[in-house]
Protein backbone atom coordinates (compact mmCIF):
# COMPACT_ATOMS: atom_id res chain seq x y z
CA UNK A 1 0.00 0.00 0.00
CA UNK A 2 1.12 3.66 -0.82
CA UNK A 3 -0.05 6.04 2.04
CA UNK A 4 2.06 8.88 1.12
CA UNK A 5 2.73 10.91 -2.03
CA UNK A 6 6.06 12.20 -1.62
CA UNK A 7 7.49 14.88 -3.71
CA UNK A 8 9.81 12.61 -5.42
CA UNK A 9 6.53 9.86 -6.17
CA UNK A 10 4.78 12.95 -8.05
CA UNK A 11 7.91 13.83 -10.00
CA UNK A 12 8.25 10.03 -11.55
CA UNK A 13 4.22 10.25 -12.29
CA UNK A 14 4.75 13.87 -13.95
CA UNK A 15 7.70 12.26 -16.29
CA UNK A 16 6.29 8.72 -16.81
CA UNK A 17 3.13 10.41 -17.62
CA UNK A 18 4.81 12.50 -20.40
CA UNK A 19 6.71 9.63 -21.80
CA UNK A 20 3.20 7.66 -22.07
CA UNK A 21 1.62 10.83 -23.67
CA UNK A 22 4.02 11.18 -26.11
CA UNK A 23 3.93 7.75 -27.19
CA UNK A 24 0.20 8.35 -27.47
CA UNK A 25 -0.11 11.65 -28.31
CA UNK A 26 -0.78 10.82 -32.30
CA UNK A 27 -3.62 9.28 -31.32
CA UNK A 28 -5.07 11.84 -29.33
CA UNK A 29 -4.73 14.04 -32.34
CA UNK A 30 -6.65 11.76 -34.83
CA UNK A 31 -9.69 12.49 -32.72
CA UNK A 32 -9.91 15.83 -33.98
CA UNK A 33 -13.70 16.23 -34.38
CA UNK A 34 -13.22 17.67 -38.10
CA UNK A 35 -11.37 15.55 -39.98
CA UNK A 36 -9.10 17.65 -41.11
CA UNK A 37 -5.11 17.03 -40.85
CA UNK A 38 -4.40 19.88 -38.15
CA UNK A 39 -5.89 17.88 -34.94
CA UNK A 40 -3.19 18.77 -32.48
CA UNK A 41 -5.23 18.05 -28.74
CA UNK A 42 -2.42 15.69 -27.91
CA UNK A 43 0.64 17.25 -29.33
CA UNK A 44 -0.08 20.37 -27.42
CA UNK A 45 -0.95 18.52 -24.07
CA UNK A 46 1.98 16.74 -24.63
CA UNK A 47 4.18 19.35 -25.17
CA UNK A 48 2.50 21.47 -22.08
CA UNK A 49 4.03 18.54 -20.07
CA UNK A 50 6.92 17.85 -20.96
CA UNK A 51 8.10 20.95 -20.50
CA UNK A 52 7.28 20.73 -16.46
CA UNK A 53 8.97 17.20 -16.86
CA UNK A 54 12.07 18.84 -18.38
CA UNK A 55 12.63 21.09 -15.41
CA UNK A 56 11.94 17.88 -12.90
CA UNK A 57 14.10 15.07 -14.57
CA UNK A 58 17.28 17.55 -13.27
CA UNK A 59 15.81 17.28 -9.98
CA UNK A 60 17.45 14.54 -8.00
CA UNK A 61 17.10 14.70 -4.10
CA UNK A 62 14.85 12.55 -3.24
CA UNK A 63 13.65 14.22 -0.60
CA UNK A 64 12.00 17.18 -2.49
CA UNK A 65 8.66 18.25 -0.71
CA UNK A 66 5.84 17.58 -2.88
CA UNK A 67 4.69 21.46 -2.46
CA UNK A 68 7.97 22.41 -4.40
CA UNK A 69 7.43 19.93 -7.32
CA UNK A 70 3.52 20.73 -7.56
CA UNK A 71 4.86 24.35 -7.90
CA UNK A 72 7.36 23.93 -10.70
CA UNK A 73 4.94 21.84 -12.48
CA UNK A 74 2.38 24.47 -12.08
CA UNK A 75 4.57 27.19 -13.38
CA UNK A 76 6.19 25.24 -15.83
CA UNK A 77 3.19 23.79 -17.49
CA UNK A 78 1.89 27.40 -17.61
CA UNK A 79 4.60 29.02 -19.08
CA UNK A 80 4.46 25.82 -21.91
CA UNK A 81 0.90 25.75 -22.28
CA UNK A 82 -0.63 25.50 -26.02
CA UNK A 83 -3.71 25.38 -27.31
CA UNK A 84 -7.16 25.28 -24.80
CA UNK A 85 -5.93 21.35 -23.90
CA UNK A 86 -2.83 22.68 -22.55
CA UNK A 87 -3.92 25.76 -20.85
CA UNK A 88 -6.62 23.78 -18.93
CA UNK A 89 -3.81 21.25 -18.13
CA UNK A 90 -1.99 23.80 -16.60
CA UNK A 91 -4.81 24.96 -14.54
CA UNK A 92 -5.49 21.59 -13.00
CA UNK A 93 -1.38 21.74 -12.30
CA UNK A 94 -1.78 25.21 -10.77
CA UNK A 95 -5.33 23.57 -8.58
CA UNK A 96 -3.10 21.17 -7.63
CA UNK A 97 -0.18 23.16 -6.25
CA UNK A 98 -2.35 25.77 -4.54
CA UNK A 99 -3.81 22.41 -2.47
CA UNK A 100 -0.63 21.15 -1.93
CA UNK A 101 1.41 24.29 -0.61
CA UNK A 102 3.39 23.77 1.95
CA UNK A 103 2.79 19.93 1.82
CA UNK A 104 5.58 17.63 2.21
CA UNK A 105 3.65 14.65 1.47
CA UNK A 106 0.37 14.31 1.45
CA UNK A 107 -1.91 11.04 2.45
CA UNK A 108 -4.97 9.72 0.35
CA UNK A 109 -7.24 12.25 1.73
CA UNK A 110 -4.37 15.33 1.07
CA UNK A 111 -5.06 13.93 -2.37
CA UNK A 112 -8.54 13.93 -3.18
CA UNK A 113 -8.42 17.68 -1.71
CA UNK A 114 -5.91 18.33 -4.88
CA UNK A 115 -7.97 16.90 -7.13
CA UNK A 116 -10.46 19.02 -6.20
CA UNK A 117 -9.06 22.19 -6.30
CA UNK A 118 -7.96 21.05 -9.93
CA UNK A 119 -11.31 20.49 -10.94
CA UNK A 120 -12.64 24.32 -9.38
CA UNK A 121 -9.32 26.15 -11.05
CA UNK A 122 -9.92 24.25 -14.69
CA UNK A 123 -13.93 25.44 -14.75
CA UNK A 124 -12.87 29.09 -13.95
CA UNK A 125 -10.56 28.84 -16.96
CA UNK A 126 -13.36 28.45 -19.12
CA UNK A 127 -16.07 31.20 -19.04
CA UNK A 128 -18.90 28.89 -20.94
CA UNK A 129 -18.01 25.17 -19.58
CA UNK A 130 -19.39 22.62 -22.24
CA UNK A 131 -20.28 18.58 -21.04
CA UNK A 132 -18.62 16.04 -22.32
CA UNK A 133 -15.41 17.70 -22.47
CA UNK A 134 -11.87 17.23 -21.02
CA UNK A 135 -13.26 19.36 -18.14
CA UNK A 136 -16.44 17.12 -17.65
CA UNK A 137 -13.70 13.89 -17.96
CA UNK A 138 -11.60 15.27 -14.74
CA UNK A 139 -14.77 16.16 -12.83
CA UNK A 140 -16.17 12.54 -12.74
CA UNK A 141 -12.75 10.78 -12.39
CA UNK A 142 -12.64 13.37 -8.87
CA UNK A 143 -15.73 11.76 -8.33
CA UNK A 144 -14.18 8.56 -8.30
CA UNK A 145 -11.84 9.24 -6.03
CA UNK A 146 -13.33 10.67 -3.56
CA UNK A 147 -15.76 7.92 -3.27
CA UNK A 148 -12.69 5.59 -3.20
CA UNK A 149 -10.79 7.54 -0.37
CA UNK A 150 -13.82 6.74 2.41
CA UNK A 151 -12.43 3.11 2.00
CA UNK A 152 -8.69 3.24 1.58
CA UNK A 153 -5.76 4.99 2.72
CA UNK A 154 -3.83 3.94 -0.52
CA UNK A 155 -3.02 6.53 -2.94
CA UNK A 156 -2.46 3.89 -6.13
CA UNK A 157 -6.08 2.70 -5.59
CA UNK A 158 -7.59 6.01 -5.46
CA UNK A 159 -6.04 7.40 -8.64
CA UNK A 160 -6.83 3.91 -9.88
CA UNK A 161 -10.51 4.93 -9.13
CA UNK A 162 -9.61 8.59 -10.40
CA UNK A 163 -8.91 7.21 -14.21
CA UNK A 164 -11.57 4.01 -14.34
CA UNK A 165 -14.37 6.74 -13.19
CA UNK A 166 -12.64 9.23 -16.10
CA UNK A 167 -12.50 6.36 -18.41
CA UNK A 168 -16.20 5.18 -17.89
CA UNK A 169 -16.77 9.00 -18.42
CA UNK A 170 -15.18 9.54 -21.91
CA UNK A 171 -17.03 6.81 -23.23
CA UNK A 172 -19.57 8.21 -22.84
CA UNK A 173 -18.89 11.48 -23.89
CA UNK A 174 -20.15 11.75 -27.33
CA UNK A 175 -23.97 10.82 -25.94
CA UNK A 176 -23.09 14.72 -23.83
CA UNK A 177 -21.59 16.47 -27.04
CA UNK A 178 -24.00 15.84 -30.32
CA UNK A 179 -20.61 17.06 -32.31
CA UNK A 180 -18.46 14.33 -30.72
CA UNK A 181 -21.51 11.66 -31.64
CA UNK A 182 -21.56 13.05 -34.87
CA UNK A 183 -18.09 12.73 -36.20
CA UNK A 184 -17.61 9.40 -34.47
CA UNK A 185 -14.84 10.37 -32.01
CA UNK A 186 -14.81 10.53 -27.82
CA UNK A 187 -13.05 14.15 -26.44
CA UNK A 188 -9.77 14.53 -27.84
CA UNK A 189 -8.77 16.72 -24.60
CA UNK A 190 -10.66 13.78 -22.51
CA UNK A 191 -8.88 11.03 -23.37
CA UNK A 192 -5.36 12.89 -23.34
CA UNK A 193 -5.81 13.53 -19.60
CA UNK A 194 -7.17 9.72 -19.09
CA UNK A 195 -3.49 8.85 -20.79
CA UNK A 196 -1.11 10.82 -18.40
CA UNK A 197 -3.12 9.32 -15.32
CA UNK A 198 -2.39 5.65 -17.13
CA UNK A 199 1.28 6.99 -17.26
CA UNK A 200 1.31 8.78 -14.01
CA UNK A 201 0.26 5.19 -12.31
CA UNK A 202 3.41 2.94 -13.86
CA UNK A 203 5.37 5.25 -11.85
CA UNK A 204 4.33 3.82 -8.45
CA UNK A 205 6.93 0.55 -8.51
CA UNK A 206 10.00 2.25 -10.00
CA UNK A 207 9.25 5.50 -7.47
CA UNK A 208 8.65 3.47 -4.44
CA UNK A 209 12.15 1.13 -4.58
CA UNK A 210 14.61 4.27 -5.46
CA UNK A 211 16.35 5.24 -2.56
CA UNK A 212 19.18 7.60 -3.64
CA UNK A 213 19.31 10.16 -1.66
CA UNK A 214 22.64 11.38 -2.64
CA UNK A 215 21.91 14.48 -4.34
CA UNK A 216 21.47 17.66 -3.73
CA UNK A 217 18.31 19.49 -3.90
CA UNK A 218 18.14 22.39 -7.49
CA UNK A 219 16.21 25.49 -6.51
CA UNK A 220 13.07 25.88 -7.97
CA UNK A 221 10.97 28.28 -9.53
CA UNK A 222 8.15 28.68 -7.83
CA UNK A 223 4.59 30.04 -8.84
CA UNK A 224 0.72 30.50 -7.67
CA UNK A 225 -2.04 32.79 -9.24
CA UNK A 226 -5.33 33.45 -7.88
CA UNK A 227 -7.05 34.41 -10.51
CA UNK A 228 -10.11 37.22 -9.48
CA UNK A 229 -12.42 37.84 -12.40
CA UNK A 230 -13.81 41.07 -11.14
CA UNK A 231 -11.59 43.43 -8.62
CA UNK A 232 -12.19 43.34 -4.93
CA UNK A 233 -13.45 47.42 -3.98
CA UNK A 234 -11.13 46.37 -0.70
CA UNK A 235 -7.66 46.66 -2.84
CA UNK A 236 -8.53 49.10 -5.41
CA UNK A 237 -4.19 49.26 -6.32
CA UNK A 238 -3.26 47.09 -9.26
CA UNK A 239 0.73 46.95 -8.16
CA UNK A 240 3.48 45.04 -10.48
CA UNK A 241 7.08 45.46 -10.34
CA UNK A 242 9.98 43.29 -11.00
CA UNK A 243 12.75 42.49 -8.20
CA UNK A 244 16.16 41.97 -9.09
CA UNK A 245 18.60 40.14 -6.82
CA UNK A 246 20.98 37.33 -5.56
CA UNK A 247 18.77 33.74 -4.56
CA UNK A 248 15.32 35.51 -4.50
CA UNK A 249 13.40 33.67 -1.52
CA UNK A 250 9.97 33.45 -4.19
CA UNK A 251 8.10 31.45 -1.57
CA UNK A 252 8.97 33.35 1.26
CA UNK A 253 8.28 36.65 -0.36
CA UNK A 254 4.46 35.17 -0.86
CA UNK A 255 3.69 34.38 1.79
CA UNK A 256 4.35 37.91 3.51
CA UNK A 257 2.59 39.20 0.51
CA UNK A 258 -0.83 37.19 1.30
CA UNK A 259 -1.98 39.29 4.00
CA UNK A 260 -1.98 43.10 1.49
CA UNK A 261 -4.65 41.71 -0.72
CA UNK A 262 -5.49 39.46 -3.46
CA UNK A 263 -4.42 38.56 -6.93
CA UNK A 264 -1.08 37.51 -6.11
CA UNK A 265 1.13 36.31 -8.46
CA UNK A 266 5.33 35.70 -7.81
CA UNK A 267 7.02 34.09 -10.63
CA UNK A 268 10.53 34.09 -12.39
CA UNK A 269 14.01 33.21 -10.98
CA UNK A 270 16.10 33.17 -8.96
CA UNK A 271 17.74 36.08 -10.14
CA UNK A 272 14.64 38.15 -11.20
CA UNK A 273 10.40 38.15 -10.26
CA UNK A 274 7.74 39.77 -11.62
CA UNK A 275 5.54 40.37 -8.79
CA UNK A 276 1.72 41.31 -8.82
CA UNK A 277 -0.78 41.96 -6.20
CA UNK A 278 -4.20 44.04 -5.97
CA UNK A 279 -3.43 46.12 -2.93
CA UNK A 280 -4.79 48.70 -0.29
CA UNK A 281 -1.57 49.11 0.17
CA UNK A 282 1.09 49.51 -2.58
CA UNK A 283 3.39 51.24 -0.36
CA UNK A 284 3.98 48.67 2.27
CA UNK A 285 3.83 46.45 -0.55
CA UNK A 286 7.13 48.27 -2.11
CA UNK A 287 8.72 48.39 1.40
CA UNK A 288 8.77 45.25 2.17
CA UNK A 289 10.03 43.76 -1.47
CA UNK A 290 13.13 46.00 -1.32
CA UNK A 291 14.65 44.36 1.05
CA UNK A 292 14.96 41.85 -0.94
CA UNK A 293 16.28 43.39 -3.91
CA UNK A 294 16.42 46.32 -6.67
CA UNK A 295 12.89 47.43 -7.84
CA UNK A 296 11.76 48.06 -11.43
CA UNK A 297 9.19 48.53 -13.85
CA UNK A 298 7.04 49.92 -11.19
CA UNK A 299 3.53 50.27 -12.22
CA UNK A 300 0.80 51.25 -9.67
CA UNK A 301 -2.90 51.49 -11.17
CA UNK A 302 -5.93 52.49 -9.07
CA UNK A 303 -8.60 50.25 -10.50
CA UNK A 304 -11.64 52.07 -9.25
CA UNK A 305 -11.09 55.02 -10.99
CA UNK A 306 -10.56 53.24 -14.70
CA UNK A 307 -13.85 51.10 -13.57
CA UNK A 308 -15.18 54.44 -13.51
CA UNK A 309 -14.22 55.40 -16.69
CA UNK A 310 -15.24 52.82 -18.73
CA UNK A 311 -18.81 52.51 -16.82
CA UNK A 312 -19.50 56.24 -18.44
CA UNK A 313 -18.31 54.90 -21.38
CA UNK A 314 -21.39 51.78 -21.59
CA UNK A 315 -18.01 48.91 -21.34
CA UNK A 316 -18.84 47.48 -18.28
CA UNK A 317 -22.17 47.18 -16.17
CA UNK A 318 -22.34 47.98 -12.26
CA UNK A 319 -20.83 45.09 -11.18
CA UNK A 320 -17.72 45.26 -13.60
CA UNK A 321 -19.17 42.48 -16.03
CA UNK A 322 -18.70 43.02 -19.71
CA UNK A 323 -21.84 44.96 -21.05
CA UNK A 324 -23.35 46.17 -23.92
CA UNK A 325 -21.89 46.12 -27.56
CA UNK A 326 -18.64 45.69 -25.99
CA UNK A 327 -20.28 41.89 -24.69
CA UNK A 328 -21.95 41.37 -27.82
CA UNK A 329 -19.09 42.05 -30.13
CA UNK A 330 -15.96 41.24 -28.16
CA UNK A 331 -16.75 38.39 -26.05
CA UNK A 332 -17.87 35.83 -28.56
CA UNK A 333 -14.54 33.64 -29.26
CA UNK A 334 -17.33 30.59 -30.10
CA UNK A 335 -14.53 28.12 -28.27
CA UNK A 336 -15.70 28.93 -24.63
CA UNK A 337 -12.71 30.97 -24.06
CA UNK A 338 -12.50 34.53 -22.65
CA UNK A 339 -11.71 37.56 -24.83
CA UNK A 340 -10.42 40.58 -23.36
CA UNK A 341 -12.00 43.62 -24.23
CA UNK A 342 -11.42 47.60 -24.19
CA UNK A 343 -10.64 46.44 -20.58
CA UNK A 344 -9.38 43.27 -19.25
CA UNK A 345 -11.08 41.44 -16.25
CA UNK A 346 -9.23 43.30 -13.55
CA UNK A 347 -10.82 46.75 -14.07
CA UNK A 348 -8.41 47.79 -16.17
CA UNK A 349 -9.28 50.46 -18.46
CA UNK A 350 -8.33 52.60 -21.74
CA UNK A 351 -6.29 54.94 -20.16
CA UNK A 352 -2.51 54.84 -19.82
CA UNK A 353 -1.66 56.28 -16.47
CA UNK A 354 1.54 58.25 -16.99
CA UNK A 355 3.04 56.06 -13.93
CA UNK A 356 3.11 53.17 -16.05
CA UNK A 357 3.72 55.19 -19.49
CA UNK A 358 7.14 56.12 -17.81
CA UNK A 359 7.56 52.77 -16.37
CA UNK A 360 7.43 50.96 -20.16
CA UNK A 361 9.41 54.04 -21.76
CA UNK A 362 11.96 53.47 -19.01
CA UNK A 363 12.43 49.59 -19.67
CA UNK A 364 12.14 50.11 -23.72
CA UNK A 365 14.81 50.88 -25.65
CA UNK A 366 13.84 53.61 -28.55
CA UNK A 367 10.67 55.55 -28.71
CA UNK A 368 7.45 53.63 -28.07
CA UNK A 369 4.28 53.81 -30.45
CA UNK A 370 1.50 54.18 -28.75
CA UNK A 371 -0.44 50.77 -29.87
CA UNK A 372 1.69 47.46 -31.26
CA UNK A 373 0.09 44.79 -33.31
CA UNK A 374 0.76 41.05 -33.25
CA UNK A 375 -0.67 38.69 -35.37
CA UNK A 376 -0.57 34.67 -35.93
CA UNK A 377 -0.04 33.03 -38.95
CA UNK A 378 1.30 30.19 -40.62
CA UNK A 379 3.00 30.25 -44.32
CA UNK A 380 5.26 32.97 -45.50
CA UNK A 381 3.10 34.29 -47.88
CA UNK A 382 0.34 35.39 -45.05
CA UNK A 383 3.29 36.34 -42.80
CA UNK A 384 3.91 38.55 -45.14
CA UNK A 385 0.29 39.84 -45.72
CA UNK A 386 -0.31 40.77 -42.24
CA UNK A 387 2.98 42.46 -41.62
CA UNK A 388 2.51 44.63 -44.70
CA UNK A 389 -0.73 45.29 -43.36
CA UNK A 390 0.73 46.91 -39.77
CA UNK A 391 1.65 44.20 -37.85
CA UNK A 392 4.42 44.39 -35.78
CA UNK A 393 4.97 40.93 -35.02
CA UNK A 394 3.34 37.89 -36.52
CA UNK A 395 3.97 34.80 -34.59
CA UNK A 396 4.80 31.21 -36.81
CA UNK A 397 1.70 29.03 -35.70
CA UNK A 398 -1.74 28.33 -35.74
CA UNK A 399 -3.64 25.69 -37.77
CA UNK A 400 -0.56 23.73 -37.15
CA UNK A 401 1.35 24.37 -34.12
CA UNK A 402 -0.27 26.29 -31.57
CA UNK A 403 2.49 28.62 -29.47
CA UNK A 404 2.92 29.05 -26.21
CA UNK A 405 1.73 30.80 -23.14
CA UNK A 406 5.72 31.26 -22.88
CA UNK A 407 5.86 32.08 -26.96
CA UNK A 408 3.40 34.96 -26.29
CA UNK A 409 4.31 37.18 -23.38
CA UNK A 410 7.72 37.11 -25.14
CA UNK A 411 6.07 38.38 -28.40
CA UNK A 412 4.12 41.01 -26.26
CA UNK A 413 7.66 41.96 -24.61
CA UNK A 414 9.22 42.27 -28.19
CA UNK A 415 6.75 44.89 -29.40
CA UNK A 416 7.70 48.26 -28.35
CA UNK A 417 4.17 49.78 -27.52
CA UNK A 418 2.42 51.22 -24.77
CA UNK A 419 -0.92 48.76 -25.61
CA UNK A 420 -0.98 45.65 -27.73
CA UNK A 421 -3.56 44.49 -30.17
CA UNK A 422 -3.35 40.61 -30.34
CA UNK A 423 -5.08 38.69 -32.97
CA UNK A 424 -5.17 34.83 -32.40
CA UNK A 425 -6.91 34.24 -35.54
CA UNK A 426 -7.44 30.46 -34.01
CA UNK A 427 -10.16 29.43 -31.76
CA UNK A 428 -7.36 27.69 -29.75
CA UNK A 429 -5.30 30.43 -28.83
CA UNK A 430 -7.37 32.68 -26.76
CA UNK A 431 -6.83 30.80 -23.37
CA UNK A 432 -3.52 30.99 -23.92
CA UNK A 433 -3.41 34.37 -24.84
CA UNK A 434 -5.38 35.28 -21.54
CA UNK A 435 -2.84 33.77 -19.51
CA UNK A 436 -0.19 35.35 -21.26
CA UNK A 437 -1.47 39.16 -20.44
CA UNK A 438 -1.59 38.01 -16.87
CA UNK A 439 2.44 37.17 -17.13
CA UNK A 440 3.44 39.84 -19.24
CA UNK A 441 1.71 43.09 -17.04
CA UNK A 442 0.86 44.44 -20.46
CA UNK A 443 -1.86 46.29 -21.85
CA UNK A 444 -3.38 43.50 -24.45
CA UNK A 445 -6.30 43.66 -26.00
CA UNK A 446 -7.73 40.09 -27.51
CA UNK A 447 -9.79 40.49 -31.24
CA UNK A 448 -11.33 37.47 -31.03
CA UNK A 449 -10.46 36.24 -35.03
CA UNK A 450 -10.84 32.49 -35.40
CA UNK A 451 -9.29 32.90 -38.70
CA UNK A 452 -6.87 34.34 -41.13
CA UNK A 453 -8.88 35.78 -42.76
CA UNK A 454 -11.35 37.02 -40.27
CA UNK A 455 -7.43 38.32 -39.23
CA UNK A 456 -6.53 40.35 -42.70
CA UNK A 457 -10.06 42.07 -42.16
CA UNK A 458 -9.75 43.29 -38.82
CA UNK A 459 -5.89 44.50 -39.51
CA UNK A 460 -7.48 46.20 -42.81
CA UNK A 461 -9.76 47.45 -40.33
CA UNK A 462 -7.17 49.38 -37.49
CA UNK A 463 -6.62 52.78 -37.37
CA UNK A 464 -4.40 53.21 -34.85
CA UNK A 465 -4.85 57.23 -34.96
CA UNK A 466 -8.37 56.47 -33.30
CA UNK A 467 -8.94 55.32 -29.47
CA UNK A 468 -8.38 51.62 -28.39
CA UNK A 469 -12.32 51.67 -27.87
CA UNK A 470 -13.02 52.25 -31.64
CA UNK A 471 -10.08 49.79 -33.15
CA UNK A 472 -11.61 47.09 -30.90
CA UNK A 473 -15.53 47.86 -32.07
CA UNK A 474 -13.99 48.08 -35.78
CA UNK A 475 -12.16 44.84 -35.59
CA UNK A 476 -14.78 43.00 -34.33
CA UNK A 477 -17.29 44.17 -36.67
CA UNK A 478 -14.67 43.32 -39.37
CA UNK A 479 -14.07 39.62 -37.82
CA UNK A 480 -17.71 39.13 -37.86
CA UNK A 481 -18.64 40.23 -42.02
CA UNK A 482 -15.94 37.24 -43.02
CA UNK A 483 -17.31 34.15 -44.12
CA UNK A 484 -14.05 31.38 -43.89
CA UNK A 485 -13.55 28.46 -46.27
CA UNK A 486 -10.64 26.34 -46.30
CA UNK A 487 -9.68 23.39 -48.51
CA UNK A 488 -7.68 20.71 -47.48
CA UNK A 489 -7.68 16.85 -46.89
CA UNK A 490 -9.39 14.16 -44.25
CA UNK A 491 -6.89 13.14 -42.14
CA UNK A 492 -8.91 9.59 -41.24
CA UNK A 493 -11.91 7.58 -42.51
CA UNK A 494 -15.37 9.07 -41.22
CA UNK A 495 -18.70 11.12 -41.37
CA UNK A 496 -19.67 14.11 -40.34
CA UNK A 497 -23.23 15.08 -41.22
CA UNK A 498 -24.38 13.94 -44.39
CA UNK A 499 -21.00 13.73 -45.94
CA UNK A 500 -19.07 10.44 -45.67
CA UNK A 501 -15.50 10.40 -46.18
CA UNK A 502 -11.80 8.44 -46.62
CA UNK A 503 -8.67 9.00 -45.60
CA UNK A 504 -6.93 11.17 -48.48
CA UNK A 505 -10.15 12.98 -49.84
CA UNK A 506 -10.49 16.35 -50.55
CA UNK A 507 -12.68 18.40 -48.00
CA UNK A 508 -14.42 21.50 -48.39
CA UNK A 509 -15.34 23.47 -45.02
CA UNK A 510 -17.25 26.63 -44.45
CA UNK A 511 -16.55 28.70 -41.41
CA UNK A 512 -15.91 25.34 -39.55
CA UNK A 513 -18.11 22.70 -41.08
CA UNK A 514 -17.44 20.37 -43.61
CA UNK A 515 -19.46 21.21 -46.77
CA UNK A 516 -18.30 19.08 -49.56
CA UNK A 517 -15.91 16.29 -50.33
CA UNK A 518 -14.08 15.51 -53.56
CA UNK A 519 -11.05 14.62 -55.47
CA UNK A 520 -9.87 17.72 -57.20
CA UNK A 521 -8.54 20.93 -54.24
CA UNK A 522 -9.86 23.16 -57.26
CA UNK A 523 -13.32 21.36 -58.09
CA UNK A 524 -13.62 21.38 -54.26
CA UNK A 525 -12.61 25.43 -54.10
CA UNK A 526 -15.23 26.13 -56.41
CA UNK A 527 -18.08 23.87 -54.92
CA UNK A 528 -17.03 25.53 -51.37
CA UNK A 529 -17.61 29.36 -52.99
CA UNK A 530 -20.26 28.73 -54.84
CA UNK A 531 -22.12 27.39 -51.54
CA UNK A 532 -20.43 30.71 -49.14
CA UNK A 533 -22.11 33.00 -51.92
CA UNK A 534 -25.02 34.89 -50.99
CA UNK A 535 -26.49 38.51 -51.02
CA UNK A 536 -24.02 41.48 -50.41
CA UNK A 537 -20.74 39.91 -50.38
CA UNK A 538 -18.53 40.77 -53.09
CA UNK A 539 -15.21 40.36 -51.98
CA UNK A 540 -13.35 37.01 -53.11
CA UNK A 541 -9.87 36.31 -51.84
CA UNK A 542 -8.24 33.34 -51.99
CA UNK A 543 -4.51 32.40 -50.10
CA UNK A 544 -3.18 29.85 -52.20
CA UNK A 545 -0.49 26.74 -50.06
CA UNK A 546 2.57 25.84 -50.18
CA UNK A 547 1.46 22.83 -51.74
CA UNK A 548 -0.11 24.99 -54.91
CA UNK A 549 2.16 25.22 -57.89
CA UNK A 550 2.49 28.94 -59.76
CA UNK A 551 1.34 27.24 -62.85
CA UNK A 552 -2.19 25.97 -60.61
CA UNK A 553 -2.26 29.29 -58.73
CA UNK A 554 -2.64 31.39 -62.26
CA UNK A 555 -5.36 28.63 -63.68
CA UNK A 556 -7.24 28.97 -60.72
CA UNK A 557 -7.46 32.80 -61.09
CA UNK A 558 -8.58 32.58 -64.57
CA UNK A 559 -11.31 30.42 -63.51
CA UNK A 560 -12.28 32.07 -61.04
CA UNK A 561 -12.84 35.14 -63.29
CA UNK A 562 -14.95 33.22 -65.32
CA UNK A 563 -17.01 31.79 -62.50
CA UNK A 564 -17.40 34.21 -60.09
CA UNK A 565 -16.70 37.23 -62.54
CA UNK A 566 -19.47 39.79 -61.16
CA UNK A 567 -17.25 39.79 -57.80
CA UNK A 568 -14.09 41.46 -56.80
CA UNK A 569 -11.14 38.66 -56.60
CA UNK A 570 -7.90 38.53 -55.27
CA UNK A 571 -5.53 35.96 -55.59
CA UNK A 572 -2.27 35.49 -53.44
CA UNK A 573 0.37 33.20 -52.17
CA UNK A 574 -0.12 32.15 -48.62
CA UNK A 575 1.95 29.24 -48.48
CA UNK A 576 0.13 27.99 -45.45
CA UNK A 577 1.09 23.92 -44.79
CA UNK A 578 -2.47 21.48 -45.02
CA UNK A 579 -4.43 23.63 -46.56
CA UNK A 580 -4.88 24.03 -50.20
CA UNK A 581 -6.68 27.30 -50.53
CA UNK A 582 -7.78 29.35 -48.14
CA UNK A 583 -10.89 31.89 -48.85
CA UNK A 584 -12.29 35.07 -47.67
CA UNK A 585 -15.62 36.09 -48.83
CA UNK A 586 -16.53 40.01 -47.60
Amino acid sequence: MVDKLTGWLFREMVLKASDYLESRKSEVDSLNVFPVPDGDTGTNMFLTLSRAASKLRAIEDPDIPLSKVAEICAFECLMGARGNSGVILSQIMRGMSSALKATHSATAAEVVVALKEAVATAYKAVVRPVEGTMLTVLREGTARAVEKSASTNDIREVLRAFLSGAQETLERTPDMLPVLKQAGVVDAGGKGLCIIMEGALTAFDAAASRTDSRAVPKKSRAFELTEKEVFDIRFPYDTQFLISGKDLPAQEIRDKLQKYGDSLLVVGSAELLRVHIHTSEPGEVLSLCLKYGMLSQVVIDNMIEQSMELLRDGEFDREGRPGGKAQATLNESGCGAPVCSESDSRGHGVGEPPTQQKAVEANSAGPLKETGIIAVASGKGLQEIMSSLGADLVIDGGTTMNPSTADLARAVDQVKAKKVIFLPNNANIFLSAKQAKKLTGRRMYVVPSKTVPQGISALMALNLESSMTENLKRASKAVRRVKTGEVTFAARNGRFGRHVFKQGDVIGLCDGKVETVGRSPEEVLYQIISRMRSPGYEVLTVYCGKDVSPETEKAVAEELSKRFGDMEIEVYRGDQPLYYYIVSLE
